[in-house]
Formats: structure tokens, C-alpha cells, sequence
């Protein structure tokens, strides 16, 4: 699931989806396809009313029927932590999206931005992290940088 549209991004938006996240999961897991999963993306990490919106779906639905493919840029982007939400929720994250953020904010190459991966991923096991996504919305070369990413990740000790 991607993220949610513009509309619903309020608290009772999020606590709608999240109800709805629920039924959807419980549907696929009697179809069993599994977990359905959330990817998040910068507006998702916002505090609306002092709640953050991406909390409520991370602590309004069953962890046995929803999961999150963490997006650790736009995390990042909505000035969350991506590392801390391992250690508070673990086993709800089975795949990452990874991609870097270049020092003006845009995208970067894995590895060669600004940020640190090693820590973020010090609790991804206990996360459930299983799955590493590389991404990189706009690269000039993008063997290069499939390439440039899997050789940092693979260097890094997870």
C-alpha cells in the first residue's frame, strides 16, 4: 500500500486507514497472500494535532495482519527516526526501502550521502527487516548506481 492520499492525512484520516488496514490485512491473510504492507513517504511522518500520523497506523493495527516497508529516506525527510522505530515495534518492518539523501536533501547513491546507515540498521533484525530495497528516484546511471549501492550495503555488517 502506498502512502495515503493528501485527504485523509490527519489523525482521524490515519485512524481511518488504519481500521481499513486491518480489514484489508485480515482479508489477505484468509486469502493467504500474508501481511500487507504500508510504504510510507515524508508527509506521512507529520505531526498533526501533536500526534504523528505514521505512529497511529504503527500502533492502531495488529501486527499479525499489517507490516511496514520503512522508507528510511522519506522517514528520514519527515524527521523520524528510522533506527528507533525497530527497537519500538519490532518484527513490523520485513522490508526497507533504502536510498540515500545528498547533503541539499535530494537523492543519492547508497552510501554516498549523508545518511548513516550503520546505525539505522543496528536493530533491523530485531525490526524484522529481511528484505533491502535500493532505491533511487532519479539516477543519472541507473546501473551505476545499483552498482555503487550494493557494493556499500554489502560492506556494511548487519
Amino acid at each position: 500500500m502506498p502512502s495515503l492520499p493528501g485527504a485523509l492525512h490527519s489523525p482521524a484520516g490515519f485512524r481511518e486507514a488504519a481500521r481499513e488496514f486491518n480489514r484489508i490485512g485480515r482479508a489477505s491473510r484468509e486469502a493467504g497472500l500474508g501481511r500487507l504492507l504500508f510504504h510510507n513517504h515524508g508527509s506521512d511522518h507529520a505531526v498533526v494535532d501533536g500526534v504523528n500520523l505514521y505512529d497511529i497506523l504503527v500502533t492502531e493495527t495488529d501486527p499479525e495482519l499489517v507490516g511496514f516497508e520503512l522508507d528510511v529516506y522519506w522517514a528520514v525527510k519527515g524527521a523520524a527516526d528510522p533506527g528507533s522505530y525497530f527497537v519500538r515495534h519490532p518484527r513490523r518492518f520485513p522490508a526497507l526501502h533504502v536510498k540515500d539523501m545528498a547533503a541539499d536533501g535530494g537523492f543519492a547513491d547508497v552510501g554516498s550521502g549523508t545518511l548513516d546507515f550503520a546505525a539505522m540498521f543496528d536493530h533491523a533484525r530485531e525490526g524484522g527487516v529481511r528484505q533491502w530495497l535500493v532505491e533511487h528516484d532519479s539516477p543519472a546511471d541507473p546501473f551505476a548506481t545499483a552498482r555503487n549501492s550494493y557494493r556499500y550495503l554489502a560492506a556494511l555488517r548487519y
